[in-house]
């Protein structure tokens, strides 16, 4: 859900607020007009939204664009590439031998990092 906090961020986080507000609209997009079952099927919406939202940004921004946007004074600081953001946690759970499968029932994810991995990660790979 997106309310007064999202739109309260510092203006540097920008790009990540840009990218919140594609997904959650695409999710009112698929979930919607085509229907799936968030509860049997979370890929099936979780990693579309997911897919559809980075293809958006990659054609807005260019892949892998910087979700933060530091002063020029502060631009030596460390940012976060949208791509890396995407799959960092997909990338670690395969390495621990903790990825999970794309199609499954929620409750079946176990967690919010299955859940992420799995459905949202994973899911949108399956969309690519």
């Amino acid at each position: 859900m997106v309310d007064e906090r999202v739109f309260g961020m510092p203006h540097l986080a920008r790009g990540y607020v840009e990218y919140l507000v594609s997904h959650e609209t695409c999710h009112q997009w698929w979930y919607n007009m085509v229907g799936t079952n968030g509860y049997n099927e979370p890929f099936m919406d979780e990693g579309a939204a997911a897919y559809f939202t980075h293809r958006l940004l990659d054609t807005k921004n260019g892949r892998n664009n910087a979700l933060l946007a530091w002063p020029k004074e502060l631009a030596w600081l460390p940012n976060i590439q949208r791509e890396n953001y995407r799959y960092g946690s997909m990338y670690h759970a395969i390495r621990n031998n903790e990825m999970t499968p794309a199609a499954q029932d929620l409750p079946q994810y176990k967690h919010l990092f299955g859940l992420f991995t799995g459905a949202y990660d994973r899911g949108s790979k399956v969309f690519g």
